[in-house]
């Protein structure tokens, strides 16, 4: 079986003594105790007890500063998931979950985040040890689904709960978020600056100047990146063929696709591959 989608949440407890940066994922991290000093990307917020932050890809969650009290859970996407449940939220939710990512639940809310996580745990465990070659397709469906319904109970739970007040955002950070959630959710169709510079009414030459002097990388960097990201997921924690991916990715053909991934990495997507298997082994 595929550890990928048994690993597409994890969860796993954070100390005062371990460091805590996750980056180019999707993701939640709840505060259990103590308080700490943490950033969103460009956004600095103080946490507390019962605090609920939103991660997504390309805006780093970091924890800096930290009371000697303080411990969280975290629950992260894979692959699997990825593409099923956060992406796939309408563009104004995940538009709003980017600009305000921390929130503050109730203790009652508290108590259900741990028994929803609790009884994920204990149903995909039982499946999975059940699995035989025969039931193998269907317990991965079924525990790509349940992983699916946590992450939305995760949502329910952001959009039931009071924002965390970040430092107040610039028009330019405003843009770059939008542009970081619309390229999310676009990457596979659309690869050119003139599309994102137009869903932001502006040409694209002064998109992308903003684009870099916000990031230090201009547009085209960001989607290249993006997209060779996904290309790299899917070859290392899925067994979809080289064309399977190029399809996804919506390149013209596979050829199109190797030469793309090439110019980007220095090798082919197979050898990406291989590395990748031959390192986990």
């Amino acid at each position: 079986m595929d550890n990928y989608i048994l690993n597409t949440i994890k969860a796993k407890t954070i100390d005062a003594d371990s460091p805590f940066n996750v980056k180019d994922i999707y993701g939640a991290f709840l505060c259990m105790e103590g308080t700490a000093q943490v950033s969103m990307g460009n956004k600095q917020f103080s946490i507390a007890r019962n605090s609920l932050c939103i991660f997504m890809p390309f805006a780093d969650m970091v924890i800096h500063q930290h009371s000697s009290d303080f411990k969280g859970v975290t629950l992260i996407e894979g692959i699997d998931s990825l593409n099923g449940a956060m992406p796939h939220l309408p563009f104004k939710n995940r538009l709003q979950m980017r600009q305000n990512p921390c929130t503050i639940i109730s203790d009652e809310q508290e108590k259900r985040f741990q028994k929803t996580l609790l009884q994920y745990q204990e149903k995909v465990a039982f499946y999975t040890a059940r699995i035989t070659d025969d039931t193998e397709p269907i317990i991965l469906s079924l525990v790509r689904t349940l992983t699916e319904t946590l992450v939305y109970e995760v949502v329910d739970l952001y959009y039931d709960s009071k924002p965390i007040t970040a430092t107040q955002q610039k028009r330019d950070q405003l843009l770059f978020d939008r542009f970081l959630a619309s390229l999310l959710q676009h990457y596979a169709s659309q690869r050119s600056v003139a599309f994102y510079a137009q869903l932001q009414q502006l040409t694209p030459g002064y998109f992308t100047s903003i684009i870099k002097a916000l990031s230090g990388k201009n547009a085209i960097q960001w989607i290249e990146e993006v997209t060779i990201l996904r290309a790299q997921q899917y070859l290392q924690d899925s067994n979809l063929s080289i064309k399977e991916i190029s399809d996804r990715l919506n390149f013209p053909d596979q050829s199109a696709f190797g030469r793309y991934f090439k110019n980007y990495t220095g090798i082919s997507p197979l050898q990406f591959r291989a590395g990748k298997r031959k390192e986990s082994r």
